[in-house]
């Protein structure tokens, strides 16, 4: 009798032991709110350095206000801070990063397309001008960081665009590449592998599917498998291998070493286009963007987190909490050998 209630008592003491053991709140596959921005927009430049997101320019209001704020938002703190402001406001820009200098080419201006390139220094929080301007002005265009290179590829102004130039950041020197096979705007760009993808946009006035891809060595450019369904305006990242597209209530990832597309993956709380995603250490952030309200679209500062892999935190939680169950389960067994033994010698 006393053996029974022993044991009993011990795994009660395992289940109050599991019970305050430290529970990961951070697991994968889940959509949360993170601090909004100060500023509500769409169609923003922005990019991802040391662990920071830096936002920059874009547009609010129903009659397209181009702005010409920046902020930095940092996932430790959770908050957002201005800094020194874009001398061209603008919004539709094509962004790169090289050595922490965030280069702002083209857009849409307050008096009409622009092919003005300024560019953001991190370091001492103040922007440069000093730019040869974009050869053929253009926004909606995209843009990816190659070496010392920055790709600028596709755009808008008038008509759809399948105009690649390269800006070389040490000469200041502007030249022209192959252009894309498809002539399109609001398509994003990132590079895998030392090639540069280039996926979806507007195309003839209709969303695209095409993703073609171009070798910088070779200045050739061949398709991949296209999008699951046509899409302009939208947010892209890689994260932990797999490339993520993020618009309105769809959410695609592309292997690209696999060459397919999984869909029908968790949306985003708030359903949005014009926007675009970062990844930090586990986490993509899903920035700006304007969201359906009846026959319009408002404008938002949202800034909402998926988290792709636990993150470091809830990982060492998730550790811990198998080392008391462990520690729980280890710690019955022996007592209740030790109880059973004692039995057995008795009798």
């Amino acid at each position: 009798m006393r053996i029974e209630i022993t044991i009993c008592a011990l795994t009660t003491l395992l289940v109050a032991l599991i019970a305050c053991a430290p529970d990961s709140t951070m697991r994968s596959g889940h959509w949360s709110r993170r601090a909004s921005m100060q500023a509500e927009r769409s169609w923003i430049g922005m990019e991802s350095v040391g662990g920071k997101i830096y936002v920059i320019g874009g547009m609010t209001g129903s009659e397209g206000r181009r702005l010409n704020d920046t902020e930095v938002y940092d996932p430790q703190k959770n908050a957002w801070k201005y800094l020194a402001p874009m001398p061209t406001a603008r919004s539709a820009p094509a962004t790169a990063e090289i050595n922490g200098i965030i280069y702002i080419i083209g857009g849409l201006a307050l008096q009409g397309t622009t092919n003005i390139v300024e560019a953001y220094d991190i370091a001492n929080d103040r922007w440069l001008t000093d730019f040869p301007p974009l050869p053929t002005k253009r926004f909606d265009a995209t843009a990816v960081a190659f070496g010392n290179l920055i790709y600028v590829l596709g755009g808008y102004d008038n008509r759809d665009m399948n105009i690649v130039e390269v800006l070389d950041t040490a000469a200041k020197k502007w030249s022209p590449v192959p252009p894309l096979p498809t002539s399109r705007y609001a398509l994003q760009a990132i590079v895998i592998d030392d090639l540069i993808y280039a996926l979806g946009g507007r195309s003839n006035n209709l969303p695209s599917d095409v993703v073609e891809v171009f070798n910088p060595k070779t200045q050739t450019w061949h398709f991949k498998t296209r999008m699951p369904e046509g899409m302009a305006g939208f947010g892209t990242v890689m994260a932990e291998g797999l490339l993520r597209v993020v618009k309105f209530d769809q959410h695609f990832a592309y292997d690209p070493r696999a060459n397919t597309w999984q869909s029908n993956l968790p949306p985003m709380p708030t359903s949005r286009q014009g926007l675009q995603l970062a990844y930090i250490d586990g986490v993509m952030y899903a920035v700006g963007g304007c969201a359906p309200g009846g026959i319009n679209l408002f404008d938002v500062a949202r800034n909402e987190a998926f988290s792709v892999k636990p993150s470091a935190a809830a990982a060492s939680d998730l550790f811990g909490a198998s080392i008391v169950l462990m520690i729980g389960v280890v710690l019955v067994a022996l007592l209740a050998r030790a109880f059973g033994q004692r039995v057995w010698e008795r009798a």
